[in-house]
């Protein structure tokens, strides 16, 4: 080799026998011209356009936000009752500031959510945590979400549209309407199922939103005055895995003298999702015609009831399981005309898996038989 040897080759190159990133260039002229170091691995080719940092931990797309390839967080774990956002926006329960990030991001439709990012995320058994921000959450754990406890939203919270107070049109897109008179009855919140009807035959609020839950937006409230708020919004994206050992509820809330809240929106995407607890987005139950309150939705498949008061004219059911639009309020002539008050819609569930199937044994209300439960693949 003109009195080079294989070594001092390598070294005029810019090239040594260790471990290290080469360029294609680099690794064709040392394969064709002077061999490779025979004590190292076989070269690792990268493309033009790498950049030699490490993958994302989240090697999907996931819906309604967008995330830096890396972040510089800890692991959280809840093991109190605790309220994540009490003591400000972007706190998350006690858990310690350095351990997580939290920023706002803007949606197609130029709503904002709330963006948590841990490392891991570990609710544990017997724990209640309480949403109670003002937007739509996403909780994001760059390897795996494990939740034992209880994860639940407040109703008109958190994406959720707030009750109609003293108004008789309710809120949000799914809104219902009430009577404007002296007689009080409101028809139910509309989301993915189409609220029920006060006594009179009227005021349903209609369906909204579709399967993606994109942009990710909550429920509606009923109508008349009082109504209950819609479910909240809430997006858990896992870069391993998420356990479902327990609940997440993101009910409508039961109306005290009209109709019931429609059911929130829960969207889960993680490669793995394993659900052996309980999820539901159900609606609230209506007031009945005397005006006792009806009651909110469940955590699990089984109806939320409408007012009874004295029995002539109770509420309507809240949405459950394969019912997804909630019931009818009824109607009675006595000494004076009294109509119950229509029970809340279901909300929205969608869980986007890498097989496009999720490991489900516990219960989702409404019901994966139902177009309000799908599932889907990772974008």
């Amino acid at each position: 080799m003109n009195g080079l040897d294989r070594a001092t080759v390598p070294s005029m190159l810019g090239l040594t026998c260790s471990r290290r990133w080469i360029s294609i260039a680099t690794i064709a002229l040392s394969t064709t011209s002077i061999g490779a170091c025979k004590e190292d691995p076989a070269p690792v080719v990268e493309s033009e356009e790498s950049t030699g940092e490490p993958p994302p931990p989240i090697d999907f797309q996931p819906s309604n936000i967008e995330l830096e390839p890396m972040y510089e967080v800890g692991d959280v774990t809840l093991d109190l009752d605790c309220t994540i956002g009490d003591g400000g926006r972007g706190t998350l329960c006690k858990a310690d500031p350095s351990s997580y990030v939290f920023f706002d991001h803007t949606q197609s439709d130029g709503s904002v959510v709330g963006v948590y990012v841990m490392e891991n995320l570990v609710i544990t058994e017997n724990t209640l945590v309480d949403i109670e921000e003002d937007t739509a959450i996403v909780l994001v754990a760059q390897s795996t979400i494990v939740n034992e406890g209880r994860l639940y939203m407040r109703p008109g919270e958190n994406g959720g549209f707030a009750g109609s107070s003293g108004d008789i049109v309710g809120l949000g897109p799914g809104a219902a309407t009430g009577i404007d008179g002296p007689v009080t009855g409101g028809g139910g919140g509309g989301y993915c199922g189409r609220g029920g009807s006060h006594g009179d035959g009227e005021g349903a609020g209609p369906s909204y939103g579709d399967a993606s839950i994109v942009p990710l937006v909550g429920g509606s409230s009923g109508g008349e005055r009082n109504s209950g708020g819609g479910g909240g919004a809430l997006q858990l994206v896992a870069g391993v895995s998420i356990t479902i050992g327990k609940t997440i509820t993101l009910p409508g809330a039961g109306g005290e003298d009209g109709g019931g809240g429609s059911g929130g929106a829960l969207l889960l995407e993680a490669p793995i999702v394993n659900i052996s607890g309980r999820v539901s987005t159900n609606g609230g139950g209506g007031a009945s015609g005397d005006k006792s309150d009806g009651v909110e939705g469940r955590d699990r498949a089984d109806a939320a009831a409408g007012g009874q008061g004295n029995g002539n004219t109770p509420g309507g059911e809240g949405s459950a399981g394969s019912l997804v639009t909630g019931a009818d309020g009824t109607a009675t002539v006595m000494t004076a005309q009294e109509f119950g008050s229509g029970g809340g819609g279901a909300g929205w569930i969608r869980i986007n898996t890498e097989s496009g199937v999720a490991e489900i044994t516990g219960s989702v209300s409404p019901g994966l038989d139902t177009d309000c439960a799908t599932q889907g693949v990772l974008g």
